[in-house]
């Protein structure tokens, strides 16, 4: 089955550019461009930045079954994708190493017939 276009993940704004982001703030080498959804944020100056990475929590599971003023949708900043093949390995290896999933070779499976929706996340943003 070939994917559409529109079924793929916008690369300039995925889980490899937070990653690139992260890098970038602590001064260490960058493989790809920053995320414009969180520099603003990253610029600001922290100490730590936390990330916590929710298999398969995606907009629609967020949007479908949970509350607009709970915790999670009251600090969404935004969304961003996930990789190609937005498996948990691919996903997980490319927000580790700051690579695409064409660079690391971590992708075993597929994408399992997954919409366009199913492969964006959330930014959750929680400043302290």
């Amino acid at each position: 089955m070939k994917l559409k276009l529109s079924e793929l993940p916008d690369y300039e704004n995925c889980l490899v550019n937070l990653s690139n982001s992260i890098l970038k703030k602590f001064d260490a080498g960058t493989t790809a461009k920053t995320l414009s959804l969180a520099d603003p944020y990253l610029e600001k100056n922290y100490k730590n930045v936390v990330v916590l990475l929710l298999d398969a929590m995606g907009m629609s599971i967020i949007e479908k079954h949970l509350k607009e003023d709970g915790f999670f949708r009251s600090h969404l900043a935004g969304s961003l994708d996930s990789v190609y093949p937005p498996t948990t390995v691919a996903a997980t290896t490319s927000m580790l190493s700051g690579l695409y999933p064409n660079e690391h070779q971590e992708m075993p499976g597929g994408h399992a017939g997954l919409t366009r929706e199913e492969i964006e996340i959330p930014l959750i943003v929680i400043e302290k």
